[in-house]
């Protein structure tokens, strides 16, 4: 089948990108990405689509990466479709959030891209993943000992109900046929030498792992993408069970099968702003009355219904779960499990664990510390828009339990630190900066039991 035809069926079947759309094409640059940009564009006058093209450069690769954007900045030209390129600090982010820089680079990169749609009313954002892709992501989410809603692999399209859609229409095409495809129409794109450097995990999986495997069973790839397909199948027919029994009822919550009564509690707690485990999944399945604590004053029980029910409680330490402090040139305080220290810095030193740098001057003379709350949000440095701080903590991986443990601080309305993470863009140390701020912070030793 020609693969321009596969795709299109692919967008009908799966009801990917209506007619009429405006669409951001995520262009890295590499194969995948412009057979799929070639694909699109010759889709885009029949189907009456307005077309976009984003570019994020890692700028892990010093002058290639650089050519990378510029190469696709000139097919945006050539095809006259407006074009947006992002930047971001993978290596930095990666080491203050203490993550992969594969993981820093994916975390970015989805920020702008999906920052880079809503600001421009772009109502779907089009990915290039493959069939491959599927693969090697549900083998190291196995791996990686995921379970949740995401575990078997990637969607074709994002929910309903999100601000920007999110398609996926290559999603059943190999490696091979993209290949085969370029070469065939004379697709120009170019090669990525990092996909082979085996310091990055998917890499690791994609040239030692699955070789391996396929020595084993040489259907590798259609018998994960037929369990995957499944998988996500089912789950996505737990989920809308699920939804149904919370919004009407039916049977009584123990009479369930333990499947559907892991998925009702799952929903709950995704519903409290919490991120759902197994282990606390289990122990609220099976222990009804018996509370958890899934963050500092917050624990959640199950009734006999199968109804979950918060338990709000005063912070212990202070007696409330804010508190607001003035900043002189120096000082120190203790509040919610962490020492905080303060004092005037002749110059911003290199990163270090628990320390950060501020320009005084963008921080006012009072701020307020308090814990997450949910829909705060928070501009990041290095970046121009701001995203829920629920978003850095999802894909950081901080489990539920932990963020909410997380101290944020906040000045003149604006968040500006949070624990462990990134620091706001509004008070970064400049060029322009007179008088610096050094910020020092420990967690305290909890009681034992």
């Amino acid at each position: 089948m020609d693969l321009a035809k596969q795709v299109a069926e692919n967008i009908d079947q799966y009801e990917l990108l209506p007619v009429e759309s405006r669409l951001l094409l995520a262009i890295s640059g590499g194969v995948d990405s412009m057979v799929l940009l070639d694909i699109v564009g010759q889709l885009a006058p029949l189907r009456r689509w307005r077309i976009e093209i984003a570019h994020f450069n890692h700028g892990l690769r010093g002058k290639e990466s650089d050519q990378d954007q510029e190469f696709v900045a000139e097919e945006a030209r050539a095809r006259r479709v407006p074009f947006h390129a992002g930047r971001g600090k993978v290596i930095q982010t990666a080491r203050e959030q203490r993550i992969s820089i594969e993981m820093a680079g994916r975390d970015l990169r989805h920020a702008f891209l999906y920052e880079t749609a809503a600001r421009l009313g772009l109502g779907h954002l089009v990915l290039a993943h493959h069939a491959d892709d599927q693969v090697e992501t549900f083998w190291l989410r196995l791996l990686r000992g995921e379970g949740g809603a995401g575990f078997p692999g990637r969607q074709w399209k994002r929910p309903a109900g999100q601000a920007v859609g999110l398609a996926r229409p290559l999603l059943n095409v190999s490696k091979v046929q993209i290949q085969e495809y370029a070469r065939a129409t004379e697709v120009r794109y170019r090669e990525d030498t990092s996909n082979a450097e085996a310091k990055f995990q998917r890499n690791r999986l994609r040239h030692e792992v699955l070789p391996e495997l396929l020595k084993f069973q040489p259907q590798l790839g259609p018998i994960t993408l037929r369990a995957a397909e499944m998988l996500l199948a089912e789950k996505e027919y737990l989920g809308e069970e699920a939804e149904e029994w919370l919004r009407t009822g039916g049977k009584p919550f123990h009479l369930l099968h333990r499947a559907l009564q892991r998925e009702i509690i799952r929903l709950q707690i995704l519903k409290l702003e919490r991120k759902p485990n197994f282990e606390l999944i289990e122990y609220l399945r099976l222990k009804c009355g018996k509370s958890r604590t899934l963050s500092p004053g917050f624990q959640v029980s199950r009734d006999e219904s199968g109804r979950l029910t918060p338990q709000q409680e005063k912070c212990e330490e202070s007696g409330k779960d804010e508190l607001q402090i003035e900043i002189g040139e120096e000082g120190q305080i203790s509040w919610g499990g962490l020492n905080i220290s303060w004092m005037k810095a002749a110059q911003r030193e290199g990163p270090s664990a628990g320390v950060e740098f501020f320009d005084r001057a963008r921080l006012g003379s009072t701020i307020l510390l308090r814990f997450w709350r949910p829909g705060d949000r928070f501009q990041v440095i290095g970046m121009e828009h701001v995203q829920k701080l629920q978003d850095l903590f999802t894909n950081a991986k901080l489990p539920a339990e932990e963020r909410h443990r997380r101290v944020v601080a906040v000045s003149e309305g604006r968040i500006f630190w949070v624990e462990g993470l990134r620091i706001g863009e509004q008070v970064k140390v400049g060029p322009e900066t007179r008088q610096i701020l050094e910020w020092r912070w420990r967690r305290l030793a909890e009681p034992s039991a």
